[in-house]
């Protein structure tokens, strides 16, 4: 082979590497930058993981611990955050996979491993004791806690709820639940707040700063799995293990779970009440926050959740 020819087979293999590590290069993602939450953030690790939670309030004033349901994050809990804390331990945290809390191809995202880390953030900040309050999936995550830690947990507050229900039958279907069907319905949008006040908009934007970043897989794969778990772990069946006090607040127009799913719950929790928040939707303490807010610290303190209907 000439020097001629071999000098343009060199040159040629080095434009080719030039042009794969330039193209390989453009499809890199920039960092994830996302906006700060309305309250400090915390780390602690727990199961492994680095999970994100805001605090505040007294240590040693009566606990009450927050959880957000698929796909949301610690800006769910902003009202309640604000209503609560002069009065209460305040904890809101970002279920595994979710908001800020870390994310990793390792972590076998499920509600049992959400429900531990709730019992070791619990652990992590010495509380024996606490109110657990959940919406949506965060309903399933909390009820499991119930179930598995009753010495942990003072009353339960199950707001538009899973897990009344066993979805294994679902199963066939759940291969079309991955990230790139979610980024089809553009679940990292931020889309499914209306952006008709400052706080929804703050939600939107966090949100949406996931789409185009390194982030953007890793969080659309967690709440792929997430909701896998939602539809083959049910806890339906041990629904009756729950000894704690139990509120079921729906929002009477909820799309999603229907306020007959509290029929369900009622069935076979032994110690319910019931609370039907007006035009509250699927997430109440959102839409409709201070009736939301005041049937929940009316249930904690044992007085009459009808006060809080608003007067005509």
């Amino acid at each position: 082979m000439g020097t001629q020819k071999r000098t343009w087979i060199v040159a040629f293999i080095l434009m080719a590497l030039l042009l794969s590590s330039g193209s390989a290069l453009a499809k890199e993602k920039p960092a994830w930058n996302p906006p700060p939450y309305f309250a400090p953030e915390h780390y602690a690790e727990i199961e492994g993981m680095k999970i994100c939670y805001v605090e505040a309030g007294e240590a040693g004033a009566p606990a009450i611990v927050f959880i957000h349901g698929w796909s949301g994050d610690i800006m769910n809990w902003w009202d309640q955050y604000e209503y609560f804390k002069d009065n209460y331990h305040v904890v809101i945290l970002d279920d595994p996979g979710h908001g800020k809390s870390e994310r990793r191809d390792d972590i076998k995202y499920s509600m049992p491993l959400d429900g531990k880390v709730v019992v070791g953030l619990m652990d992590y900040l010495g509380i024996k004791k606490a109110v657990l309050v959940g919406n949506s999936m965060g309903g399933h995550i909390v009820a499991w806690v119930a179930i598995n830690y009753p010495e942990r947990v003072e009353k339960l507050v199950l707001s538009d709820a899973a897990g009344s229900s066993d979805l294994r039958w679902l199963a066939g279907l759940l291969p079309l639940v991955n990230p790139t069907t979610l980024k089809l319905l553009n679940m990292d949008s931020g889309d499914q707040y209306k952006q008709d006040n400052p706080k929804n908009q703050a939600r939107h934007e966090f949100i949406a700063s996931f789409p185009g970043t390194s982030e953007e897989k890793p969080y659309l794969r967690a709440l792929s799995r997430s909701l896998k778990s939602l539809a083959l772990e049910p806890i339906k069946n041990d629904l009756p293990k729950i000894t704690a006090p139990t509120l079921l607040i729906w929002g009477d127009n909820d799309p999603l779970v229907k306020p007959k799913v509290m029929d369900a719950f009622a069935a076979r929790i032994p110690d319910t009440k019931r609370y039907l928040v007006p035009q509250g939707g699927h997430t109440p303490q959102m839409d409709t926050p201070a009736e939301f807010n005041c049937a929940v610290d009316k249930f904690v303190r044992g007085e009459n959740m009808e006060d809080c209907r608003a007067k005509p």
